[in-house]
C-alpha cells in the first residue's frame, strides 16, 4: 500500500464532515455483521472531498484490529495483472484479504482485465469499498455491456452509499500551502 493511505486515519480526521465520519466509524464499529453479510460500501462525490481519506480512514481502523486489508486503486491492480501475465508472474492474491478498497472506480477503461479483477472479488464474497466519482445513477446507466456486467457487480457489493460531498478538501490544502509559502518567501 502507499504510505500516503496508511497516514489517513480517524486519529487524523479534522472533522470537516462529522456525519460522513461518523458513518465511517460505524463501518468499523460493526465491521462483524458487515463481514459475515459481505456488505460494501460505496463513497461516491466530486473529487477531492474526502472519499479516498474516509475510506482509508476505515481500512487502517480495521487494520489496527488484525484485519487483513488491502487499500489500492483499481488502476494499479489493473496493471499489476498486465504485467502479471506479461512477466508471468503471480498477480496480487485478492483473497488473502479480508476487505479490499477500490480507489478511483471508474476512471480509465473499461476492458476485460477490470471485468476480471471485479469478478473476482464478486465471486469471492470478500466486502468491498469503492471510491468514485460515478453517481450511483451513472451506475446504473452503463454505455456497454461491459461496464453493465461491472457495474451491476459494484452496486450488489456496495449496498451501502454514502455521498460524500463539501468543499474540495485540496483547494483548501492548496490554498493554505499557497498562504505559507506566500509568508516564506516575502521579502
Amino acid at each position: 500500500m502507499d504510505r500516503r493511505y496508511l497516514s489517513q486515519t480517524f486519529e487524523v480526521d479534522r472533522n470537516f464532515n462529522p456525519e460522513i465520519s461518523n458513518r465511517c466509524r460505524k463501518y468499523v464499529e460493526n465491521w462483524q455483521a458487515v463481514k459475515e453479510r459481505n456488505i460494501g460500501l460505496l463513497l461516491f462525490g466530486n473529487t477531492g472531498t474526502g472519499k479516498t481519506f474516509f475510506s482509508c480512514c476505515i481500512g487502517n481502523a480495521l487494520l489496527q484490529t488484525g484485519v487483513r486489508v488491502l487499500i489500492t486503486s483499481l488502476p494499479r491492480l489493473v496493471q499489476d495483472r498486465i504485467e502479471s501475465v506479461r512477466l508471468g508472474r503471480q498477480s496480487v492474491n485478492l483473497k488473502g484479504f479480508e476487505l479490499l478498497i477500490l480507489d478511483d472506480f471508474g476512471c480509465g477503461n473499461i476492458n476485460q482485465t477490470v471485468y476480471q479483477i471485479i469478478d473476482d472479488i464478486y465471486v469471492s464474497q470478500i466486502p468491498l469499498i469503492v471510491t468514485t466519482n460515478l453517481s450511483p445513477k451513472q451506475l446504473t446507466e452503463p454505455n456497454t455491456m461491459e461496464e453493465k456486467r461491472i457495474y451491476d457487480r459494484v452496486l450488489e457489493m456496495c449496498a451501502a452509499r454514502i455521498l460524500v460531498n463539501g468543499t474540495p478538501l485540496r483547494r483548501e490544502i492548496a490554498r493554505q500551502k499557497a498562504e505559507f509559502a506566500e509568508q516564506l518567501f516575502k521579502d
